[in-house]
């Protein structure tokens, strides 16, 4: 028996709570079939089988998703991530050497961090 994947759409899973890959499969006995990235194969109706602009619909919902969280759990996206950390001396910029001299003698001086994070 030959079949062929005739759909592949983004389908949000309540249960995860994310993201998987849907395949609709045709099968040559006239019978169609869903499975997900999970595995899970289910036989469906031709009725069932979404429309083209649900399918469109559904992976703009996806890209929308994508670009919010800066997560591409399906990963069909190259999502650039970046960190961008800054340090804050006690006493600011001019007693930087200050703060070395500290820590050589043994004074604890802890700088502030501030991590940013960048979805690019």
């Amino acid at each position: 028996m030959t079949s062929d994947i005739v759909m592949e759409l983004p389908s949000w899973c309540d249960d995860c709570e994310t993201w998987h890959q849907e395949f609709i499969w045709a099968h040559a006995d006239g019978t169609y079939s869903s499975c997900d990235s999970d595995g899970d194969h289910e036989p469906i109706d031709e009725a069932d089988i979404p429309s083209w602009e649900e399918h469109e619909r559904l992976w703009r919902e996806y890209t929308e998703w994508v670009l919010e969280r800066g997560e591409d759990p399906l990963g069909n996206f190259f999502v650039r991530y970046s960190i961008k950390v800054k340090e804050r001396w006690p006493g600011g910029p001019d007693q930087e050497s200050l703060a070395g001299q500290r820590r050589q003698h043994g004074v604890s001086v802890q700088p502030e961090t501030v991590t940013e994070h960048a979805f690019v």
